[in-house]
């Protein structure tokens, strides 16, 4: 998100260096400044919310938007924290690992919907990220969740998931300095299936910046992404994923 003059755009990640402007879309305007607002300190509008399980806790923002003496509009970020003892259960259960906010991913490649659903069949507490996608061929679908939040200390990450038929699943991180990490694995289709994977299994990946540490750290992981990978399989197309769980360090 940023702003330019009265009015608030975002610009969706694509792929590449976050430093370069080839890596983000076009800009779409998200809120326009109201000139006709009655006075300073009024708030004009509010952007579209999203949640994040940084830090341990699970944080909603939101950009607002406020009018200022001069007439211009201040913009900045709401942060509302969970309250104690309302988090769902399936954030953080002693032994069985601490969930990531499926709420907050994000489809920034190919995507065609993404919702989260209840009542659904399979799931954990029926409760899952519905995912509709589009393969195009010789590339991948990409599904983004910013800013995990993943300790110091984390070993594994696994994956809980139904796909609506065989694909090639994997999933990439990328840290601050650039780098970037990745596994995959074929994933067949019809019935949920989690898969665990090691930190020290993801493999550096060519097109990302190099690391001076020269291994993945799990602390400065800023994005990590699910892939379907299928389309490098000749497998392009219209598909369908449900994920209930991305799990730290989950029990075995």
């Amino acid at each position: 998100y940023f702003r330019r003059d009265r009015t608030l755009l975002r610009s969706r990640y694509k792929d590449g260096d976050m430093r370069e402007s080839s890596a983000w879309a076009a800009p779409e305007r998200v809120l326009d400044g109201d000139r006709h607002a009655r006075g300073p300190g009024e708030i004009i509008g509010v952007g579209e919310p999203t949640v994040s399980g940084g830090e341990g806790q699970r944080v909603l923002y939101f950009i607002y938007a406020e009018k200022a003496a001069d007439g211009s509009l201040n913009f900045d970020v709401g942060r509302v924290p969970q309250r104690p003892g309302n988090a769902a259960a399936t954030d953080s259960t002693a032994g069985n690992g601490t969930s990531l906010p499926l709420e907050s991913m994000q489809g920034i490649e190919g995507n065609r919907k993404v919702a989260m659903r209840t009542g659904v069949t399979g799931a954990a507490g029926g409760r899952a990220l519905w995912w509709d996608y589009r393969v195009a061929p010789n590339a991948a679908a990409l599904l983004l969740l910013p800013e995990p939040g993943i300790p110091a200390g984390s070993a594994s990450i696994t994956l809980s998931a139904r796909a609506e038929r065989d694909t090639t699943l994997g999933v990439m991180v990328a840290e601050k300095s650039g780098a970037r990490y990745a596994v995959q694995v074929p994933w067949s289709g019809g019935t949920w299936q989690r898969r665990s994977f090691k930190w020290s299994e993801f493999e550096r990946q060519a097109h990302g910046a190099n690391d001076a540490t020269g291994q993945l750290e799990p602390e400065e992981i800023n994005a990590l992404l699910v892939i379907d990978a299928s389309g490098y399989q000749g497998q392009a197309g219209d598909r369908t994923l449900a994920i209930d769980g991305l799990i730290l360090d989950a029990a075995p």
